[in-house]
């Protein structure tokens, strides 16, 4: 009371005895006391939809109030160990031979070439002009062509050539040697290299190791991938040495490609072998969603959570990705596969890579209808998912480049690049529930009554809630002194809920508003009171309610007290202030 009613007190007292001659103020009662009706706010506490779940501490959940959603997302990066049926099937191309004998032409044996008659042996052996060296690329499955390689861009390999004699006696690697050549005219980046053995031994072997080597096979060739050779054979013969070739003389040349590495090939191509095999991914769920009191209740059930992969390839082939399987599991044992229309596995098409240097790009998405994915969190704690994937060549498109004559190409390395995205929106499935917590802090009742001397002899706690949540369900008050004891709590405290449409999404707003008397034994137990922690238990409107939160959703609740009190004070302390 400040001293404007203390005045008016006074004037109204002195009014009651204005027939007195003398009032003696020492003789009164100087204890006053004033009944009063008391209202005292307690506090407030709004609850944004995000703050529904606020036991959630993680970067993995999202409230994106752009898009009005709130969910949780993961993802995770792998890669395709694609099979190197390039590197592989083309690191070792045939072996090409070459046979001495078939080169003789006129030349009578057995004969001894020596100084004197080298020249003219020479001139009746015919060089090959035109002949073909087959790289042997073309594969062919129960005879039918499975792939033609019609340019290849070589990174390295190296020419091998080898050599063995029979019939010819008097080699030396000082005097008489067979020389053979080779060259290759179609190949620009060998057209004017000439590659020379010198065999002064029964067996000879000689390598060189080339770089950046193009061929574009010619097209009368296809599907063999051949190109021209000349292999050239001549004598030399010192004075003083004797090459002796008998009847069955012959020099066996053997060339070939070997540790041949393409990176680049064009073609066609349309194994039946995988291009990947099964294979088998494994993605946790980060331990702040797994461990979640939100993911560890038996009663919540995502309604559509969104499965999406993204494949990222550098192979100009047609292809397609076979969904083996998709399983979700806890430690318990417990699994739940995806369902695409009654089946565990699926076809989906890969977009391949237009051009070299482009990358194809190809989303899968399962949902709700397209893998079923809302019975993976039906489980209890669900915290792994392992993806079982395949990649093959699509037939059916690659017979239909083959006769639209459309190239298909691979580029070294190959890759296919697998992201697994997890979204998981607040949007639950009938029958859902779940518990939310909230702490109105700093009450401290019971310093603020004893700082204006009011004793309390009626008091009723006023509850106000606004909800615009699709929730409907209870709520427990407690209320908690300063040594963290509940000292007070209210229980099954009903809080309206909003019209919801078919989506599961609130409309506007409901309020509850809830007196409770309390006794005079709990009202000393809530003067006490220190923080206020009211307890959500949530869940939908109806038994076959969807509950889809959105970001911009909230529920709030204010808390008062009113009442009955009495204001003690005493004159000699009124006329002091």
């Amino acid at each position: 009371m400040n001293k404007i009613k203390f005045l008016a007190l006074l004037i109204f007292v002195i009014s009651l005895f204005s027939c007195v001659e003398k009032m003696d103020y020492r003789n009164m009662d100087k204890d006053i006391k004033y009944g009063t009706s008391l209202v005292v706010p307690v506090g407030y506490s709004t609850l944004s939809a995000s703050e529904l779940f606020e036991n959630i501490k993680d970067s993995n959940f999202i409230a994106d109030k752009t898009n009005n959603i709130i969910y949780y997302h993961f993802s995770d990066s792998y890669s395709f160990p694609v099979k190197e049926f390039l590197s592989v099937d083309l690191s070792i191309t045939s072996k090409n031979s070459y046979p001495f004998k078939n080169q003789l032409g006129s030349v009578v044996l057995p004969t001894a070439v020596n100084s004197s008659n080298v020249s003219t042996v020479n001139s009746q052996l015919k060089a090959i002009r035109n002949g073909e060296f087959d790289f042997a690329f073309d594969d062919y499955e129960s005879g039918n062509l499975v792939r033609r390689v019609d340019y290849v861009n070589i990174k390295s390999t190296t020419l091998k050539v080898s050599t063995n004699t029979t019939g010819i006696t008097g080699l030396s690697a000082t005097g008489a040697k067979i020389r053979v050549t080779f060259k290759f005219p179609q190949i620009a980046a060998l057209a004017n290299k000439t590659f020379t053995v010198d065999i002064d031994a029964n067996s000879k072997q000689q390598e060189w190791a080339l770089n950046d080597v193009e061929i574009d096979f010619l097209s009368n060739h296809r599907p063999k991938s051949k190109v021209n050779i000349d292999v050239d054979y001549s004598l030399i013969c010192p004075s003083g040495s004797t090459i002796t070739l008998a009847a069955n003389a012959d020099v066996e040349s053997t060339v070939e490609f070997v540790n041949t590495v393409v990176y680049v090939a064009k073609g066609w191509l349309n194994h039946s072998t995988p291009i990947s095999q099964d294979y088998v991914f494994e993605q946790r769920i980060p331990q702040p969603v797994s461990n979640s009191k939100l993911l560890n209740n038996d009663k919540l059930y995502f309604y559509n959570p969104v499965l999406t992969f993204t494949l990222r390839n550098n192979i100009g082939v047609p292809m397609v990705l076979n969904v083996n399987d998709i399983v979700c599991s806890n430690d318990a044992g417990q699994t739940i596969r995806a369902n695409f229309n009654g089946s565990t596995s699926t076809t989906e098409k890969i977009n391949r890579s237009a051009n070299i240097g482009t990358e194809g790009v190809t989303n899968i998405e399962c949902n709700r209808t397209y893998g079923g994915t809302n019975q993976f969190f039906t489980i209890k704690k669900p915290n792994k998912f392992a993806y079982n994937f395949s990649v093959l060549v699509d037939h059916s498109v690659a017979q239909s480049d083959f006769t639209n004559n459309i190239q298909h190409f691979i580029v070294r390395p190959a890759y296919m690049k697998l992201d697994v995205d997890l979204k998981l929106p607040f949007h639950f499935d009938q029958g859902s529930e779940f518990v939310s917590l909230d702490t109105i802090a700093d009450v401290r009742l019971d310093s603020l009554l004893r700082n204006v001397n009011i004793d309390i002899d009626k008091l009723n706690i006023n509850l106000d809630f606004k909800n615009h949540t699709p929730m409907y369900g209870t709520a427990k008050v407690h209320f908690i002194d300063n040594q963290n004891t509940e000292v007070y709590s209210l229980d099954n405290v009903e809080i309206k809920c909003p019209d919801v449409d078919a989506n599961g999404f609130a409309q506007k707003e409901a309020e509850t508003s809830l007196i409770i008397a309390l006794n005079q034994d709990n009202i000393n137990k809530v003067r006490k009171t220190d923080k206020i922690v009211i307890e959500y238990a949530v869940k939908g409107k109806t038994a076959n309610s969807q509950i889809n939160i959105r970001a911009t959703d909230w529920i709030k609740v204010v808390v008062s007290l009113f009442g009955k009190a009495s204001y003690n004070t005493n004159l000699d302390t009124l006329l002091k202030k």
